[in-house]
């Protein structure tokens, strides 16, 4: 890519047009360019490695955020639900127990 000197407004010189910029080869890399080229060019590339990897870290704490925020509310779900659980059992005792204290007044008297 060679978006880094394009964007400074200067013409690409004819060696940066040239297959070899391209080459898997290293050596012609470095034989053919003159090494401030190639670190614009290596730059560029780890910018955009950095941006990329930038971007799946902020999208894996969105995803993180997420799941704690749905972990939250299904532990508000499940204690409420235990709640309901135990508020009938409680309920009967506490008529049980009522139901135990107005027979009792009533033999008193």
């Amino acid at each position: 890519s060679h978006t880094l000197i394009e964007r400074r407004g200067k013409p690409l010189p004819l060696w940066a047009k040239d297959a070899v910029i391209n080459s898997p080869n290293l050596s012609n890399l470095l034989a053919s360019k003159p090494i401030r080229y190639i670190y614009l060019c290596l730059s560029e590339k780890n910018k955009a490695e950095l941006s990329k990897k930038n971007k799946a870290e902020a999208e894996l704490s969105k995803k993180n955020k997420a799941e704690a925020e749905l972990s939250k509310k299904n532990k508000a779900v499940a204690w409420m639900s235990e709640m309901v659980l135990v508020q009938e059992p409680v309920a009967v005792l506490l008529s049980v127990v009522r139901w135990r204290w107005a027979m009792q007044s009533t033999r008193i008297e």
